[in-house]
């Protein structure tokens, strides 16, 4: 995976510190529409919850994140046995805090050129209900949807839930007749959450990491080479190494995900900190919520001849990788052991 690690706030439903960003999942153009995105592409949902996860992504636009609040206020305004219960409807102008603009912004949102991230608890309610219809044979639905959030009761759904004094059993119940399951069938198994400090997850305390793997990356940040900062790429490469360092320490002392992830996310904060400090000029703020990387390319210029492009895109690109893989490998043969 080739990209920058963006640090921004929690998930809606999750509050907690910054988080280390590992990809884009969706992105808007100025004035458009959010993609559904990575979570929904592939096989697997029927027409109805393709259009209301369209529905839930135009309600996050607002917020630039994707919550289950936004989930099942979309869903239970499907056609279908749920929107019988009139829930849609007893919703009237209460949103989720998450689309708290969207009332009176219109049905496109505002146009705010985000992208839409998607939180953890959306992630896992949306990729459980795709295997739970998977194992009975069936197309995800939004009545699949609807119980899994019900049975995640994550935040977001609880808050809402209490806010227009619905019944989460009643809802469960309706959702389960509509693809002619048991009224009280088992709860449905949810797929595990990301780990900790991935996917917009809060990373776990320092102090709740093994103490033996953060004091040896201490000793890292400590030593850093910082007299070679002279180019953007010396920050990428040093960064690099830092990012493979904190793995092999995950690896050498055998961490779970949590605390793996957690562990790289602290080290990558503190060694931007140093490196900031030491070249402001060369490494900045991490990137705006929202903001995409531009695509690159080399040009040669004849003269006062417009410059004409020398290489593609992707060339560019996989030579601006070798430039920084080279210079990470000299960095390790000589100061950044």
């Amino acid at each position: 995976m080739v990209g920058q690690v963006e640090l921004r706030p929690g998930d809606g439903d999750e509050p907690g510190a910054s988080t280390v960003h590992l990809r884009r999942l969706s992105t808007a153009p100025p004035g458009g529409s959010a993609k559904l995105g990575a979570v929904t592409r592939g096989e697997g949902f029927d027409d109805r919850l393709v259009a209301v996860m369209a529905a839930a992504f135009r309600l996050a636009q607002c917020s630039g994140r994707l919550t289950t609040a936004d989930l099942l206020l979309a869903a239970v305004r499907a056609d279908g046995p749920v929107r019988g219960l009139g829930l849609g409807e007893r919703l009237g102008g209460r949103v989720p805090p998450s689309t708290a603009g969207f009332a009176t912004a219109g049905d496109g949102g505002p146009e705010n050129g985000q992208g839409v991230h998607v939180g953890p608890y959306a992630r896992q309610a949306i990729s459980s209900a795709r295997a739970w219809a998977a194992s009975r044979g069936e197309r995800a639905s939004p009545e699949h949807l609807v119980v899994v959030l019900i049975d995640q009761a994550s935040p977001g759904v609880v808050a809402l839930l209490a806010e227009v004094g619905a019944s989460g059993a009643t809802l469960r119940r309706a959702a389960l007749s509509g693809i002619g399951a048991r009224p009280d069938h088992a709860t449905v198994a949810l797929l595990p959450l990301a780990p900790s400090g991935t996917m917009d997850r809060p990373p776990l305390a320092v102090d709740a990491l093994p103490q033996e793997a953060w004091q040896l990356l201490r000793r890292r940040q400590e030593r850093l080479p910082l007299r070679h900062l002279r180019r953007r790429r010396d920050w990428s490469a040093m960064s690099l190494n830092e990012q493979r360092a904190a793995m092999a320490v995950a690896d050498r002392l055998d961490l779970d995900d949590h605390q793996r992830y957690s562990l790289l996310h602290h080290h990558l904060v503190a060694i931007r900190a140093k490196a900031a400090a030491a070249a402001p000029r060369l490494v900045g703020a991490p990137s705006p919520p929202g903001q995409m990387s531009r695509a690159v390319g080399l040009y040669v210029r004849h003269g006062d001849r417009p410059p004409r492009r020398l290489v593609r895109h992707g060339w560019a690109c996989w030579v601006g990788n070798r430039r920084v893989a080279l210079r990470a490998r000299w960095l390790r043969l000589t100061s950044q052991r």
